[in-house]
């Protein structure tokens, strides 16, 4: 029986103590002010903003307040530097209680690689919690100037008081901005990664069987050239732009070039229409696609038609090294020069031949090229007997021929 009183009373005054409490915590709200808000704001990584965005950065919460303004919430001056970066609801309570306030919009940036982003909040001190949120997120001016961050900012403060409450009217974009549009990509590798701004930006997505769908999330001046680039692991970037900016027309984005550390070349060689060669050789890049050792090795007929040499075939080991001359290896077209020397035997004779310069041109493709390639050798000492008794020059040779890359 006593049992039973005792937990009788335990509850009466749980409930006398909980009635009290929503009490105070109604006298406490109605103190105060539905109307009016601090606003608490924070950049992450200020000193790593270049000079001429921090502008951009600092006028971030007066368009939020101008926004919220416009709706019936009034921010109270000045703005809270949250340099802490705390917006735990213990924090953003006492600063509510301090001014005398229920809301508190939070501000967040943070700038990275060319990007700004923001994340909005509003919380609500009277039930101590955030009532709607928004995140969003601009590459600046990586993709040029086709991105308007006032326009931004201004949509997704109008977003997040929508998600509060749904009586306020619907957001309406500037009819001068592309929102949300689809803008299509094609093309023929798997896995790459689109992006708009450089290497850096920000993924648009992933192209999956030959094509890609992507709905932006930014704010697209109409008919401003949007710039964009498509990378993938172990590849060269390539970039593209957009024209007219995003629109619904697709495209297509060209293969991407494969960064090599190898390759095996096939050549063939011409000294004049009766002199010939085949070869086959070796590079080894010591920088991807740009600067390589090459070993070669080919067989040379020989022609009674020529004065300058004895009617005999002949073999030739080269080796050199090379340098691509155009500053982009991601380039299909590519301009090399290098230098060398070459061994040549006829049986038991032999001479060196010295290639002081030599020039590659070269089309690329993923993972093979075409090859052509001009040079005229000089004999670095000769044999009259083996290889003719009226010159030191080898003569001019013309090759052409295709690499396999990996």
């Amino acid at each position: 029986m006593r049992r039973g009183v005792g937990v009788i009373m335990k509850k009466f005054l749980f409930f006398y103590a909980l009635t009290i409490a929503l009490g105070l915590h109604a006298a406490y709200s109605e103190d105060l002010d539905e109307a009016s808000a601090v606003i608490v704001y924070s950049h992450h990584g200020e000193e790593n903003t270049p000079p001429e965005l921090r502008p951009e950065v600092e006028k971030t919460a007066y368009i939020v307040d101008a926004a919220f303004w416009n709706k019936g919430i009034q921010a109270k001056i000045p703005y809270i530097n949250n340099k802490e970066e705390d917006f735990s609801a213990e924090n953003l309570t006492r600063l509510c209680e301090e001014n005398g306030v229920r809301w508190a919009i939070t501000v967040w940036t943070v700038y990275n690689n060319g990007r700004l982003s923001w994340r909005f909040g509003l919380f609500d001190a009277v039930e101590n919690r955030v009532r709607a949120s928004e995140t969003f997120f601009t590459p600046l001016m990586a993709v040029g100037g086709g991105v308007s961050i006032d326009n931004t900012i201004e949509i997704s403060a109008e977003r997040l008081l929508q998600k509060y409450d749904k009586s306020f009217p619907a957001v309406e974009f500037n009819r001068d901005f592309a929102v949300s549009i689809p803008q299509r990509f094609f093309c023929a590798q798997d896995g790459v990664e689109i992006r708009y701004g450089g290497e850096d930006g920000i993924v648009a997505g992933v192209v999956k069987d030959g094509k890609l769908t992507t709905e932006s999330v930014f704010l697209f001046v109409r008919n401003a050239p949007v710039f964009g680039t498509a990378t993938k692991a172990g590849y060269w970037p390539r970039s593209f732009t957009l024209p007219n900016g995003i629109t619904n027309e697709p495209l297509t984005v060209k293969p991407l070039l494969a960064k090599n550390r190898h390759s095996f070349v096939l050549m063939s060689e011409f000294r004049d229409i009766s002199t010939y060669s085949a070869d086959m050789g070796y590079r080894f890049f010591i920088s991807p696609d740009r600067w390589f050792l090459k070993f070669s090795y080919g067989i040379w007929n020989a022609s009674t038609a020529l004065s300058s040499f004895k009617d005999k075939a002949h073999s030739e080991f080269r080796f050199g090294t090379g340098l691509s001359l155009l500053p982009k290896n991601r380039w299909a077209l590519r301009i090399i020069a290098g230098t060398g020397a070459s061994l040549v035997s006829s049986g038991n004779q032999y001479d060196i031949l010295a290639d002081p310069l030599w020039f590659d041109v070269e089309y690329h493709f993923s993972r093979w090229a075409l090859v052509s390639e001009i040079r005229l050798p000089k004999f670095f000492w000769y044999d009259r007997e083996t290889f003719g008794k009226d010159r030191t020059d080898f003569g001019t040779c013309i090759s052409f021929g295709a690499m396999i890359k990996w």
